[in-house]
């Protein structure tokens, strides 16, 4: 599946597989918990640890895990993006967040990344 553009991201996270993912309820455990919100989302699974039976993030009490992403390919448009913002936003409390660059909020993921300096065109 491509997401080209807004609706089509709006479109995939209005359904109800993806409303409770575990980045979902990574964003809601950001409200809740303060420490949550110094850290980016693969720094966020090596300090706390998701609960399946309810479907959310606490506080990691013991242990350790190595947080990762999984690899998303560039032609899936905005969600690729999405996921490279993942990798250096701290503490995302939603998606609104996510796109904030400097104080300025950008329409897609694709665009807040450019801002950031890591994309380039040709020209």
């Amino acid at each position: 599946m491509f997401f080209n553009d807004e609706e089509d991201m709006d479109s995939l996270l209005s359904k109800p597989s993806v409303k409770k993912s575990m980045f979902t309820s990574s964003v809601q455990a950001n409200e809740i918990y303060n420490e949550g919100t110094i850290f980016t989302y693969t720094e966020f699974v090596t300090k706390f640890v998701y609960v399946s039976k309810n479907r959310c993030w606490q506080p990691r009490k013991q242990g350790y895990t190595i947080g990762t992403l999984n690899w998303i390919p560039p032609s899936t448009g905005e969600l690729f993006y999405l996921r490279m913002m993942l990798a250096v936003v701290k503490g995302p409390c939603s998606y609104k967040e996510i796109r904030i660059v400097s104080g300025i909020e950008y329409p897609t993921f694709r665009e807040a990344r450019f801002a950031m300096g890591f994309l380039h065109d040709d020209t």
